[in-house]
């Protein structure tokens, strides 16, 4: 019996995820039949191509379509052909050595930006960037979920997705019999079902198993579980390795389907069943190391591959009321060995040569981290790696220290909050003078920390969120980067179980339509008036508060973040030099049309219309930079045979325009910005 297991679109494009690759691993561990598929690398790398920016040009100039963005539309056909006569070699500089330039990597990646402009274009209704993915069908609407799915196996969806899924199909459907799709992430939700629908289409009596924490969070609740078994055959919760072992082992008629474990069906007479079975996982040291598709490792939009890897499943906290990340684990957390973790790490190098590790844990102890940095420096393994973790006491300098002796580069943290009662509230169990000394110890030992806050915590003030506030900013020296988001209500969180005692009350209860993994609910304790400040601070802190490190992190990925870590001083320089010189910002395409210049910005998806003569002073200010205006005026002058006094009057002229349309670096306005 032959199982593919597929990770769906849309992920992003910078490397690998892990759910597919180890439910694989496991499988042929157990001898069974198994291939995968990245369906989210390969909808990526077809989007990506000249071949598809080409028929994304045809299908523009052969129908009818309203575009949308009113600033792409007039010149659509050249930046069309401009993406297209590029992108190939784009994209293989982005899978090369050259984009560990960061300006290279910045280019590239624009570029990408770019070409997802004209796609999007091509297709209304539907946006997809780097990291999100949006469609005309609602996934937080199940009647919504399974129109797309029911469209999908009636061939009637004439969209962005369907075209992509119908390139895959046939290659997905040969000579299987069962298909697992891994659902992680939101915006892999209406493309799943897109796919279940194709899949079902072609091949009704293929066996379709759903599941990945979303399943799990929809089907938590057994009286509320939504009926998806038109296009899905089964939904596996929690962790699957071993359920999915079993179900492998019904189809083949070895056991009865009353007995695997954390199975989701319709029975005989149509109802949803559960197989509410005990089950022990597998330590963490049983697991065999995830397993790739080699030729996949390089193919990924990264100077560089990078892997994932875990140490452990589940939280060791488990207390923050905010969190549900443990629901997925059963609220249990299990650590495999250090000498398991070394094994795999030797595996990646040795296998896929790879030496730059994301570790996925929730959150690596700060005794896991010590004695996994003294086995790689003992077996004299040279990788760079980077973990999540909690600001834990046991993080001191000697531990730290240590840690990037033996190659950790950076830590991302779950700040939340610095006041001390809403950290209290939030059940975070850290502490204000601790959380500051593990940052500074950090940064001195030359690891990057990256803070993750929350904004709007039920209770918070606008002073107490403040506070979190001031303090990114009084130590934006040893802060490389921070991310803020706004309080969200899981359905499985603490929070959501004991409302009142965060004074909240939950408008939505959840209905039999309702797919989305939040309550909506509102604040007891504020007015409008506190909404209103609340939202004007956040967006200020968003974009606004600059930490050491905070404009490379805008540039650079996550994953790739350990790529770039080492040499991130000079890259700081480099970046602050360039800025200083006020050259053209970043995500900046000069592109020739037959009477013009087209100036793109990729940042904002602009358009601006100048003489073709200006391309030259364009370049200069590109090499130059505004600030050597007497060298531009030099050279203008020599180039259009013009005298000094003339070429002056028009350059300042140029350069005021290029400030006004936002085309150039201002720090200055950027620093006034952040005061």
């Amino acid at each position: 019996m032959k199982t593919k297991l597929i990770f769906p679109a849309f992920w992003t494009c910078s490397a690998p995820y892990l759910s597919v690759p180890s439910l694989a691993a496991y499988l042929k561990s157990h001898n069974k039949d198994v291939e995968q598929i990245d369906l989210n690398l390969e909808f990526f790398d077809k989007l990506l191509s000249k071949e598809f920016i080409d028929l994304c040009i045809e299908k523009y100039e052969t129908e009818v379509i309203d575009i949308e963005d009113t600033r792409i539309a007039p010149y659509f056909s050249t930046i069309g052909k401009y993406v297209s006569d590029n992108i190939d070699e784009q994209k293989a500089i982005f899978r090369s050595h050259k984009a560990l330039d960061i300006h290279v990597y910045e280019k590239c990646s624009y570029f990408m930006a770019m070409s997802f402009a004209i796609i999007n274009a091509t297709f209304p209704g539907e946006k997809i960037d780097h990291y999100h993915y949006e469609s005309n069908y609602n996934r937080s609407s199940f009647k919504s979920i399974l129109e797309s799915a029911q469209d999908s196996y009636l061939g009637k969806n004439n969209t962005l997705l369907s075209l992509l899924t119908s390139y895959f199909i046939d290659d997905i459907i040969q000579n299987v019999d069962l298909i697992g799709i891994s659902l992680t992430g939101l915006n892999q939700i209406i493309p799943s079902f897109v796919l279940a629908g194709a899949i079902k289409r072609k091949n009704p009596n293929i066996k379709i198993i759903l599941g990945g924490s979303v399943p799990t969070r929809w089907f938590a609740e057994q009286r509320d579980a939504p009926n998806i078994f038109e296009f899905v055959d089964y939904v596996i919760t929690n962790e699957g390795e071993v359920p999915l072992v079993s179900l492998i082992d019904y189809l083949e008629g070895k056991i009865s389907i009353e007995n695997v474990p954390q199975l989701i069906y319709l029975s005989d007479n149509n109802e949803i069943t559960y197989n509410n079975l005990p089950i022990t996982n597998p330590d963490m040291c049983s697991f065999p190391t995830p397993v790739f598709n080699k030729k996949d490792v390089r193919r990924y939009l990264s100077p560089v591959p990078t892997l994932p890897l875990l140490g452990c499943r589940g939280c060791y906290w488990r207390k923050c009321t905010f969190c549900d990340h443990s629901f997925v684990y059963n609220n249990s957390y299990r650590a495999a060995d250090i000498d398991k973790i070394v094994d795999d790490v030797m595996t990646y190098i040795n296998e896929y040569g790879v030496n730059h590790i994301n570790f996925h844990d929730e959150a690596m102890t700060p005794k896991g981290i010590q004695n996994l940095s003294e086995l790689l420096l003992q077996k004299g393994i040279e990788i760079k790696w980077s973990t999540d973790a909690r600001l834990d006491k046991g993080l001191t300098y000697e531990v730290l220290d240590k840690a990037h002796q033996a190659g950790l580069s950076i830590l991302f943290f779950g700040l939340e909050s610095i006041n001390q009662r809403i950290i209290d509230l939030m059940n975070k169990g850290t502490q204000t003078d601790i959380t500051r000394q593990i940052l500074f110890d950090a940064t001195k030992a030359g690891i990057g920390t990256h803070c993750f806050f929350i904004c709007g915590f039920p209770t918070e003030t606008i002073q107490e969120y403040q506070d979190t506030v001031n303090f990114v900013k009084e130590n934006s020296n040893i802060i490389a980067s921070h991310g803020c988001s706004e309080f969200s209500l899981s359905r499985h969180s603490p929070i959501a179980r004991d409302p009142e005692k965060f004074h909240i009350k939950m408008n939505k209860i959840w209905n039999k339509d309702d797919a989305s993994l939040d309550y909506k609910f509102e604040r007891l304790d504020v007015d409008e008036s506190y909404e209103e400040e609340r939202k004007k601070i956040y967006t200020k802190v968003t974009k606004k508060v600059i930490t050491y490190a905070q404009k490379v992190s805008w540039i650079i990925m996550r994953d790739h973040w350990i790529i770039f870590w080492n040499d991130i001083h000079r890259i700081i320089s480099q970046i602050k030099n360039i800025a200083e010189k006020h050259v053209l910002k970043s995500g900046i395409f000069l592109i020739n049309d037959n009477e013009c210049l087209l100036v793109f910005d990729c940042a904002t998806s602009n358009v601006f219309e100048f003489d073709l003569s200006a391309k030259y002073i364009f370049e200069l200010i590109k090499e130059f930079g505004c600030n050597s205006q007497e060298i531009i005026i030099s050279k203008a002058s020599q180039h259009f045979g013009i005298s000094e006094e003339e070429a002056e009057c028009s350059i300042t002229e140029f350069i005021s325009l290029l400030k006004e349309k936002n085309l150039i670096f201002m720090p200055e306005a950027e620093s006034e910005a952040t005061e």
